[in-house]
This record gives structure tokens, C-alpha cells and sequence, in this order.
């Protein structure tokens, strides 16, 4: 699913429950005391880029990742921490191990294991998207 210049407010749970699915999501804003993102699940995949997630509450996470994660510009404000990421560990599914990246800002995360050619620069390209159908539009 690819959801872009959505606006969340007021969840009581979550501002999005992923379960299962992969979704890339542009421009979110939150604004919600609740995690923004929980995406439960080893195969549940979510890339997240230039968004705001604000309003939170001390004692939770921005977001909360049980699969696949790749934020890039992301600004959170209020959370304990911007990313709570939880991995299996390889042979044991009852156990698992935890990575929290604490924010506020996150100019790039990546949670997997980076596949890339010899020499070649890690992580993604980090180009701006700007809007071809409007050209009086700025650039996002």
C-alpha cells in the first residue's frame, strides 16, 4: 500500500497498525500521544520518508518495527525514542534483540542488512522528489 500526504490525529491505539503488510508512506503527519507506526510481525515492511511524527507521550516510540524499516527525513518530537525495532534472533523466535535509534530526528535508518555493489555509497540515493504535473509546485 503507498499512502502520501496523509494527516493522523488523535489515535488511541496507533496512528497506523501495519500487520503483515508492506507499505511506503510520504509525508505523514501524526500528531498523537500513541505511537505513530506499529508494524507487527517479521514480514510487515514500512518505508517512511519525509514525515512528522509529534504530540507523543514519554513512555512510548514513535515507532515500533517488528520487520523491515527504512526511514529517511523524519522528524518525531515527544516520544521516550524515535524507533523501537525488534528482530528475531536466527534460530530462536522466542527470543529476540533490540535496536532503538532515540531521535528526535532521523535522517536515515535502515534496519536490514544493506545489499550494494563494490564501492558504492551505503545507504539509499536521498534524492528530492519534486512534482512533474505542476511545475508552479515546490519542490518537496
Amino acid at each position: 500500500m503507498t499512502f502520501e500526504h496523509l494527516r493522523l490525529k488523535q489515535q488511541r491505539i496507533a496512528g497506523i497498525l501495519n500487520q503483515g503488510n508492506i507499505l511506503a508512506i510520504r509525508r505523514l503527519t501524526s500528531e498523537n500521544r500513541v505511537p505513530a507506526i506499529v508494524s507487527e510481525g517479521a514480514n510487515s515492511m514500512v518505508t517512511l520518508i519525509d514525515s512528522s511524527l509529534t504530540g507523543g507521550s514519554a513512555d512510548r516510540s514513535a515507532i515500533r518495527a517488528d520487520g523491515g524499516l527504512y526511514a529517511l527525513r523524519v522528524h518525531t518530537s515527544g516520544y521516550r525514542e524515535a524507533v523501537f525495532k525488534r528482530v528475531p534472533v536466527h534460530q530462536k523466535p522466542q527470543e529476540s534483540q533490540e535496536t532503538t535509534v532515540l531521535g528526535p530526528d532521523i535522517e536515515e535508518f535502515i534496519s536490514g542488512r544493506i545489499v550494494r555493489g563494490f564501492r558504492e555509497p551505503r545507504g539509499a540515493l536521498k534524492l528530492r522528489l519534486r512534482k512533474l504535473l505542476n511545475r508552479r509546485s515546490p519542490d518537496f
